[in-house]
């Protein structure tokens, strides 16, 4: 929520102008840009969609390509702009610097590490499916949102499929977070506590399941008006809503901001 002191300037891009150009500030290009993440140093990854790409932005605004290649779509891993994407559409990072990629075109999990090294961490590549086991052969149908636990467990928030899936990390296998009931849910976020909290689309709602029991609550919902479509959740358990109903209509009590009730 933005207050009197607050300014919002562009970084990177040009606004209403969709390209696939390198460059600082607003020279270089992006085309609808899905997702973003943060590295310890303050850089920017951005989920480039529609140009399959990962991007990177320095904390002056300088845009280079960090992983895939631009305007190509793919399924490769490899280093940096040898491997290629599918409409890329969720980031997380975990704590040793290794980002998670929603390949959402492609059906998979990717990652990769900090010298931009590429590879299919879970999923197989153009075969979607609702499959859960050993990480390889498991299958994910659309993935969008991405986050990862204070424990390294990943979570995505499996679309197609109406699903939170979690991988686990003693295991290396996927499984399925259980009686949710979601419709296309579409952004994904893990507290201190490894609580996950979930933009649940098709039902206008924000849920949370909690670790310590495994069951889910509705924090907020049942309104048409509202179609939250990110997440996120800060150290004091304040959960952030991107909600894109609002842009749709001319309300302005739209909840930026839902307070978590554990």
């Amino acid at each position: 929520m933005l207050r009197a002191q607050d300014s919002v300037t562009t970084l990177a891009g040009q606004a209403l102008v969709s390209g696939v150009t390198n460059g600082a500030g607003t020279n270089a290009m992006f085309s609808d840009p899905a997702a973003i993440a943060v590295d310890t140093s303050g850089n920017f990854f951005v989920a480039d969609s529609q140009n399959d790409a990962i991007r990177k932005v320095t904390t002056n605004g300088v845009v280079t390509t960090f992983a895939g290649q631009l305007g190509v779509a793919g399924n490769a891993n490899g280093i940096g702009t040898g491997a290629q994407f599918s409409a890329p559409s969720g980031l997380a990072f975990d704590k040793n610097g290794n980002l998670f990629v929603s390949d959402t075109g492609n059906s998979t999990i990717r990652e990769i590490t900090a010298a931009g090294v590429v590879s299919t961490f879970a999923g197989v590549a153009g075969s979607s499916g609702f499959l859960d086991g050993a990480a390889g052969g498991a299958q994910f149908n659309s993935p969008l949102g991405i986050a990862v636990a204070p424990s390294g467990a990943v979570y995505v928030a499996d679309s197609g499929n109406n699903a939170i899936k979690e991988w686990n990390v003693a295991s290396n296998s996927v499984s399925t977070l259980a009686s949710l009931g979601l419709g296309n849910p579409s952004g994904v976020a893990v507290d201190a506590l490894g609580n996950v909290f979930i933009a649940d689309s098709a039902n206008n709602a924000i849920k949370e399941w909690k670790n310590s029991t495994g069951t889910a609550i509705t924090l907020y919902g049942g309104s048409n008006t509202f179609t939250p479509v990110a997440i996120a959740v800060d150290g004091s358990d304040n959960v952030y809503v991107a909600d894109a109903a609002a842009t749709r209509g001319s309300r302005s009590d739209w909840p930026r901001r839902v307070r978590s009730t554990r």
